[in-house]
């Protein structure tokens, strides 16, 4: 599921920065043939177009199919400048005192359980819980 999220909005951000068209075909005034691609693509409802060596019939200046294109694109660049980083003195002086000074200050301090021997047990915990192996 997260991977087809984050396929989905890869390409939502690949299509609105590179742009794209909606190529549609229209045979008589009416829609025959549509298409998304990257750039401008002429469709074919597949008529024949009228030829100019024939006398005997007689075409329209416009012949009976037309296409539109409408390009889809970002007309602004998408390198935004960073912000001016500023460097605070009240900043400065906090992290300096929080990491620097704080994590170099500190002692060792001496651990005194290491040498001592470890507590007696008073009561075999076997035999306590009555639990034997056989």
């Amino acid at each position: 599921m997260k991977k087809a999220i984050s396929i989905f909005l890869a390409s939502i951000i690949l299509l609105s920065s590179v742009g794209f068209a909606i190529n549609t075909h229209f045979c008589e005034g009416r829609a025959v043939d549509s298409s998304i691609s990257m750039g401008v693509e002429s469709l074919d409802c597949g008529m024949p177009m009228p030829n100019n060596n024939n006398d005997d019939e007689q075409f329209d200046k416009q012949s009976c199919c037309q296409n539109h294109h409408q390009v889809v694109e970002v007309d602004q660049n998408q390198n935004n400048p960073f912000p001016a980083f500023e460097l605070n003195d009240i900043f400065f002086v906090a992290f300096a005192n929080t990491f620097l000074i704080s994590v170099s200050g500190t002692q060792k301090v001496q651990v005194n359980y290491l040498t001592s021997p470890p507590p007696l047990v008073k009561q075999d915990i076997l035999v306590l819980y009555q639990s034997f192996l056989i």
